[in-house]
């Protein structure tokens, strides 16, 4: 998850695990709010233009949509579930005037966009490469949670799996 300011640009990064704190700051946030603290919360509260949520599974966005600013707007790319208990209060995206947005991946132009952006401003994402052999080791190190980034898997690699089993 991130949040930015385009009038002053500072990269806020939230989190609720602390040991991401360092590593999102080595990878260039400007500032870390730990949101299991409630006061810190609070002081940010109203201070930023755009919340990006790379949040997989339903959370409850509004200690986020807090963050925001009026006008401002929060993205979520990749969440497929349905937000429940907790869920978003409309009332402040009314009052505020924000935006939620979602989407699985984007269309060709918007990646196209994405990609030329992230170069020009030097952002690459963070994964880890897997042969497919892997897929059930990296599985249980996801239910265990010592994953840092995401998995990606070496296409290159089912071709080899399939040359070993027809050999």
């Amino acid at each position: 998850m991130a949040t930015s300011s385009p009038a002053t640009p500072q990269y806020l990064r939230p989190t609720s695990v602390k040991p991401k704190a360092e590593l999102a700051r080595r990878l260039g946030a400007d500032e870390v709010l730990d949101m299991g603290d409630e006061d810190a919360v609070a002081a940010a509260e109203g201070s930023v233009d755009y919340v990006l949520s790379t949040i997989p599974t339903a959370f409850d966005m509004n200690p986020y949509l807090g963050l925001l600013r009026a006008g401002g707007a929060l993205h979520s790319v990749g969440m497929l579930e349905t937000v429940h208990h907790g869920g978003i209060d409309f009332g402040v995206l009314t009052m505020k005037h924000l935006t939620v947005g979602s989407s699985l991946i984007g269309n060709i132009a918007e990646t196209q966009e994405v990609l030329e952006f992230s170069a020009e401003h030097g952002i690459s994402a963070e994964v880890q490469v897997i042969a497919v052999q892997q897929i059930n080791e990296a599985f249980d190190r996801m239910v265990a949670g010592e994953v840092r980034f995401r998995y990606v898997i070496d296409n290159a690699s089912l071709r080899d799996d399939r040359a070993a089993t027809t050999s």
